[in-house]
């Protein structure tokens, strides 16, 4: 019994340096552990909320930066909406440097709309939707920063790159042996 990460194999497959073989279930195993092959169950909120926290955050800064500029500010939007594309397709698969952005950027937001709702507090405009939208943002900025930029996930992400790279090197020696 293996503790890494398997799939079933063939007899024709070539192994790999540091690949061990399993006699009794006729598995690969790679020495990554078993829960490093796959993605943690929060991670597609992340991305969700790449594409609604970040990508609303960053139209809103768009449609300011843009100066009532239609042209511009149409151009921003295809900007922006395609930056927030790529970072949900790399925070789904997992890439490390890119998973450090969004947690810098969820904290950015998370400080950028606590400094709002400390204003509206103190300037004597303390309307309830208004906190409730900030704190609705506030939150689960921070959460999404801590889950991001902790060293366990970051680790955790190292190990699952390492995992696909092993499997797509596999496939590519599958492929040149047939």
């Amino acid at each position: 019994m293996s503790l890494g990460a398997t799939w079933p194999v063939s007899s024709s497959i070539i192994c790999l340096k540091g690949e061990v073989m399993s006699e009794e279930s006729n598995e690969l195993s790679f020495g990554v552990e078993q829960k490093y092959t796959k993605r943690p169950w929060y991670i597609s909120i992340m991305a969700i909320w790449a594409l609604f926290g970040i990508g609303g955050f960053s139209i809103s800064l768009a449609r300011y930066l843009s100066h009532g500029n239609r042209d511009v500010y149409q151009i921003l939007g295809v900007v922006i909406l395609s930056l927030t594309i790529v970072l949900m397709i790399n925070i789904v698969k997992m890439k490390k440097p890119i998973i450090i952005a969004f947690g810098v950027l969820n904290i950015a937001l998370g400080l950028w709309q606590s400094l709002n709702l400390i204003n509206h507090i103190f300037n004597g405009r303390p309307h309830p939707s208004i906190i409730g939208f900030l704190l609705f943002i506030i939150i689960p900025s921070l959460i999404m920063a801590y889950l991001s930029l902790r060293p366990s996930f970051l680790f955790h992400s190292d190990k699952f790159s390492e995992y696909k790279n092993l499997l797509s090197m596999q496939k590519i020696s599958l492929k040149k042996t047939h």
